[in-house]
């Protein structure tokens, strides 16, 4: 059998939103820094968070799809969406009675997601939206022994190929303890409150009580156990705000029934088997009644907030986890994000993240590990999406002017300085007139005038802007642009 995990090696997006057909390498992580880090770099409308959506409706089923899905999520409305995760080879076990105790191999996901047709049979209400999410079968296709041999079938001798009702996702049979998704989108403050949206919050909650009805029943509670649960500060808010009015209600609703039982009717506070199905977070001095909630901290401590909350619970829970984060920079300072890059590097030691982010801090700190994938538009509207080679520029890489200039196609004077200045000292250029001729045999021509005191002198493009740059007093000639710029420091980058 092959444990897996399910991490994605390849993302394939063909019809979603800005996506007629696209391909994305992911990084997976092999145990050190940031190996399983996958940045999406990009200026806005470039597909980065529809990127994103792209993995969590791939992980996340049929009903969710359905419920958040519209026709507008469609390139083209008259053709399916389709989603494929390629990942390395892992193992279901078959749930069928018939087939206990064998299993098939499986390398990825699919999802799909067309207009309906026709109404659902039996409901009042149905989505516009029809959708499937299954495991991707290796090419076998037929059910195999716990000793990896094929299932042969008595009569026949031959292979059994999958029953297609074992193929429906479920992301809790991957691997020996299933694979947890975790999606932070922009709208940080619904990830740590509860409420009809299925938060992160949700999950974290819906697993705390798991485990503390689990502590019940190892402790066979009882009535007095539940008691002591609420303790007193409930009896007494509970006494200063009904003022008799529960014992009143009680009264009178099981003398409307006739029904004795009902006189046990109570305001309650909380849910004595799901205690935390009503909890907050909030910021709370041990000897004061005031709580300061999260929402009310600021949106820029919500993420890291929740990031660390699942963190804590999945290193005691078993399971592979992937993070996806629409930029995490969001209202945070800069020294919390240079924080906050370093400990998306240690998690990306053992779970695959997938990081959407327009900050230079942030990026600064983490291009250097793991996968960068920049997304731009083409000039008839589609999306383009290159993985970016490793390594930089330069020795110190990478600089502010490099992440903003390769991520953003944004060319600044800094990134021009660096550039200039590098290519003097690596190859021993004292003056201008130096590095002019040696752009000269690269093919680079002088073909500006540069005016000073009086005088005119042939040089470079490049040494033209250098010049613009770093003589603003000099102001006999006309000085450069963002179009002169950005073609200066193309060339210079070719230079070296």
């Amino acid at each position: 059998m092959y444990d897996g995990p399910a991490f994605i090696r390849e993302l394939s997006i063909d019809n979603f939103r800005c996506f007629s057909a696209e391909t994305i390498n992911l990084a997976v992580p092999n145990g050190s820094l940031g190996s399983g880090l996958t940045l999406f770099v990009g200026n806005n409308g470039t597909g980065k968070t529809s990127a994103l959506e792209a993995l969590d409706y791939l992980f996340g089923g049929r009903y969710k799809a359905e419920n958040k899905l519209s026709i507008k999520d469609f390139n083209d409305f008259v053709k399916p969406i389709s989603i494929a995760g390629k990942t390395d080879r892992f193992s279901i076990k078959s749930e069928l009675e018939y087939y206990k105790g064998k299993y098939f191999n499986c390398v990825g996901l699919k999802f799909s997601a067309e207009p309906r047709d026709r109404k659902q049979p039996g409901k009042l209400l149905s989505s516009t939206i029809s959708a499937k999410s299954h495991f991707s079968l290796d090419e076998n296709a037929y059910y195999n022994e716990s000793d990896g041999q094929p299932h042969l079938q008595t009569r026949t001798g031959d292979t059994k190929n999958v029953d297609p009702r074992e193929l429906t996702l479920d992301t809790g049979k991957v691997g020996p303890n299933g694979v947890n998704v975790f999606y932070f989108d922009k709208n940080r403050a619904r990830h740590l409150v509860s409420g009809t949206y299925r938060t992160t919050f949700d999950a974290i909650c819906d697993d705390l009580n798991w485990r503390y009805q689990k502590k019940l029943r190892e402790e066979e509670a009882s009535a007095d156990y539940a008691s002591k649960v609420t303790k007193e500060v409930f009896v007494w808010a509970l006494d200063t705000a009904q003022k008799g009015t529960g014992a009143k209600l009680s009264e009178q609703f099981s003398d409307f029934f006739d029904n004795a039982h009902f006189k046990n009717l109570r305001l309650e506070l909380l849910s004595l088997l799901e205690p935390f199905s009503s909890a907050f977070l909030a910021v709370r001095a041990e000897d004061q009644i005031q709580q300061v909630t999260t929402r009310s901290l600021g949106s820029g401590v919500e993420l890291v907030l929740a990031l660390l909350l699942q963190r804590l619970l999945s290193d005691t829970a078993k399971g592979d986890k992937i993070l996806l984060i629409d930029e995490p920079e969001m209202h945070l300072h800069p020294t919390a994000q240079k924080k906050l890059a370093d400990l998306l590097l240690e998690e990306a030691k053992t779970s695959q993240i997938v990081v959407s982010s327009h900050s230079p801090y942030l990026l600064q700190r983490l291009v250097k590990f793991g996968t960068t994938n920049v997304f731009s538009s083409t000039a008839t509207g589609g999306i383009e999406v290159e993985q970016q080679a490793g390594g930089g520029l330069f020795p110190w890489s990478p600089s502010f002017g490099e992440v903003n200039f390769k991520a953003f196609a944004m060319p600044t004077v800094d990134f021009h300085n660096e550039l200039y200045g590098y290519l003097q000292d690596k190859h021993n250029l004292l003056k201008c007139e130096d590095v002019d001729r040696f752009l000269s045999g690269k093919g680079i021509p002088s073909d500006h005038i540069w005016v000073r005191a009086g005088k005119s002198q042939t040089v470079s493009e490049c040494t033209y802007v250098r010049h613009c740059i770093h003589h603003p007093e000099n102001t006999s000639n006309p000085t450069y642009n963002e179009a002169k710029l950005d073609v200066s420091t193309k060339k210079l980058i070719s230079a070296l």
